[in-house]
């Protein structure tokens, strides 16, 4: 049995301070100390509660950086939501951490769901059947792409 660590709220993590980044980096070293499988984090821009206050550092920033700091572990992110990404665009980002890492990046990808958070940047909050199409031809562009 493998067992993963999620760091789900986002929001303690967050932007602009170095001390979120050595959080981080602390989590990243005592997940792969204490013998986890992996870990995963939430992609999101900001706090899940809508605390404006509450940002949060860049998911594949944080990636890139867990694929420095640790050795043995996999990580990834939980899903990144492809209403924030060019399909293209995410996948070679994500080919680029998986090579750094040695091939430890466990991609994951999805719909999209919180709508205060899509709004608040400017981002369309499509319905769902239009979330669901773009996750369907969003992950052939990956699979193209990769």
């Amino acid at each position: 049995m493998h067992i993963y660590v999620l760091s789900a709220g986002a929001d303690n993590l967050l932007l602009h301070t170095n001390s979120s980044w050595e959080r981080w980096r602390h989590l990243c070293s005592d997940v792969e100390a204490l013998g986890f499988a992996s870990l995963r984090r939430s992609d999101h821009l900001v706090s899940l509660m809508g605390d404006d206050s509450r940002d949060c550092i860049d998911c594949w920033a944080s990636l890139t950086m867990a694929a420095e700091w640790t050795k043995t572990i996999e990580f990834g992110p939980m899903v990144s939501p492809l209403t924030f990404y060019r399909p293209a665009v995410l996948a070679r980002r994500a080919a680029a951490v998986d090579v750094l890492s040695g091939g430890r990046l466990i991609f994951g990808v999805g719909a999209g769901w919180n709508e205060y958070e899509h709004e608040r940047f400017g981002v369309p909050f499509l319905t769902v059947k239009e979330r669901i199409d773009l996750l369907e031809a969003g992950v052939a562009t990956i699979k193209d792409t990769w």
